[in-house]
């Protein structure tokens, strides 16, 4: 009887382990030209917010400050217990990619100096990528949970809401 629970319960565990998906790997360019390559595996979580070119835009800028507070400021009082690297990820083509490196003084200007490590730019993978969040990733704001293996424990998508930070946040249970 213990023997078949213990069957049961590893069954189960492992079910739920295979169904994650591993994040695909991609280089990046950061924001000061120094490249990256994620999934990020430095031994805890990763938060990605990803973006398709212009598409979501909007809903990418709802949840910049709200993520910065809890991941790098640590401004709330039990935001300690979230221990994650935060990424700004945005999958360019060609001509956005030309925009962007023309602008990048004025990007640079307009976000504190903290946080420029924290913004890449790819066009690696990118369907591949798109394929993994799902076909809505493409039109709208992506918030990424990876875990220290880089394998995908929650995707949220869409606008910011304070429901959709609690949910991101039972992620790190």
């Amino acid at each position: 009887m213990i023997r078949n629970i213990f069957l049961l319960i590893c069954v189960i565990v492992s079910a739920t382990l295979s169904a994650q998906t591993a994040f695909p790997t991609i280089t990046c360019s950061r924001l000061d030209q120094s490249s990256s390559v994620l999934p990020n595996i430095s031994g805890k979580k990763t938060v990605l917010l990803i973006s398709f070119g212009k598409k979501g835009s909007d809903d990418v800028a709802t949840w910049i400050d709200p993520l910065v507070q809890k991941f790098i400021r640590k401004s709330g009082m039990l935001d300690q217990m979230f221990d994650a690297d935060l990424f700004a990820l945005t999958f360019v083509n060609a001509a956005e990619w030309s925009v962007i490196r023309s602008q990048e003084t004025k990007i640079k200007a307009d976000l504190p100096t903290e946080l420029h490590s924290n913004v890449l730019y790819s066009q690696d993978n990118t369907a591949v990528v798109a394929a993994a969040l799902g076909e809505k990733s493409k039109n709208t704001a992506t918030v990424v949970l990876l875990d220290e293996h880089g394998q995908i424990v929650k995707l949220i998508s869409g606008a910011f809401t304070e429901n959709k930070l609690e949910a991101l946040e039972e992620g790190f249970d």
